[in-house]
């Protein structure tokens, strides 16, 4: 029986091996006759579905330079074996990935959600990805980029006129986006 014949009969890891069993049939002293015998042999995978499957890759962030970023992977091994996240970052214009750790404004980095607290400009175009593995296999999910501009802002003062007679007035500030320090001299 050839390998291809073999592999539609079992869905596990198969391995299919051909054994010439050679049966000597003693009579009268002789050697009777000869007989080649295909064997098959089946081995299958571990207890439970121990494949990776992602089902959604982490998706791209564009932020404005002071937000936060987010980065999300789902996957599943059938909830047999547990998975390990590890996320990576690749610095913009670098093809070297390196491991993250909590800390420095990073968290989630051994989880299915990564966090980047502050983000930077200086940040920009770098990359992010997560390694997942369980006791069997490992995948590495598509790297998703890190977009961040500078802050546009947009200021208004309301309640401002020239005033000569000496009376005070209160004037507003507000920006966009919120919490943008303002100084005034």
């Amino acid at each position: 029986m050839n390998r291809a014949a073999c592999l539609p009969r079992f869905r596990a890891l198969i391995f299919c091996v051909r054994f010439m069993l050679v049966a000597a049939m003693l009579g009268g002293g002789s050697l009777g006759s000869a007989s080649v015998v295909d064997v098959v042999v089946g081995v299958s995978p571990p207890p439970g579905p121990p494949f990776i499957t992602i089902t959604q890759q982490p998706a791209g962030q564009a932020v404005i330079a002071g937000q936060s970023a987010s980065y999300a992977v789902v996957a599943t091994t059938g909830g047999v074996n547990p998975l390990v996240f590890q996320w990576q970052r690749a610095a913009a214009g670098s093809d070297t990935f390196a491991t993250l750790t909590n800390g420095g404004g990073i968290g989630g980095a051994t989880t299915a959600t990564l966090s980047v607290a502050s983000t930077s400009v200086a940040m920009s175009g770098a990359r992010f990805r997560v390694l997942l593995h369980n006791t069997t296999f490992s995948l590495l999910s598509n790297a998703a980029t890190l977009s961040v501009s500078k802050a546009a802002a947009t200021l208004t003062l309301s309640g401002l006129t020239q005033i000569f007679s000496g009376t005070a007035r209160t004037v507003s500030v507000s920006t966009n986006p919120k919490g943008m320090t303002v100084s005034t001299t």
